[in-house]
C-alpha cells in the first residue's frame, strides 16, 4: 500500500500489470528528419505491455485488471460518440 496523497483520506494500492506482447511490431527511428522501419523479430525479442494501475480496491490482481479493462473499454465507447 502507498500512503494518501495529500489531499486524500485513504491508503492506495499500486498494481503494475505485464503481458508478452505476440503480434507482429515495427518500431521506428528517425533518420534525417524522416521516419525510418525496424522490424523487430519476435523469435529473437520478447517485447512486454505493461500497464500501472492505482486503486483502493481489495479484490485479487486479476479482478482488479479486469475491472479496468472493462472500464477502459466502456470509456472508449463513450468516446468514440462524443468525438465523432
Amino acid at each position: 500500500m502507498v500512503p494518501p496523497i495529500p489531499g486524500w483520506a485513504q491508503n492506495l494500492r499500486v498494481v503494475i500489470l505485464r503481458r508478452l506482447l505476440k503480434e507482429n511490431l515495427i518500431a521506428t527511428r528517425e533518420q534525417r528528419s524522416q521516419l525510418a522501419f525496424a522490424f523487430v523479430d519476435q523469435r529473437q525479442t520478447k517485447v512486454y505491455e505493461y500497464a500501472v494501475l492505482v486503486t483502493d480496491l481489495s479484490e485479487g490482481v486479476l479482478s482488479v485488471a479486469q475491472l479496468y479493462r472493462d472500464r477502459a473499454d466502456a470509456e472508449n465507447g463513450f468516446d468514440e460518440l462524443k468525438n465523432q
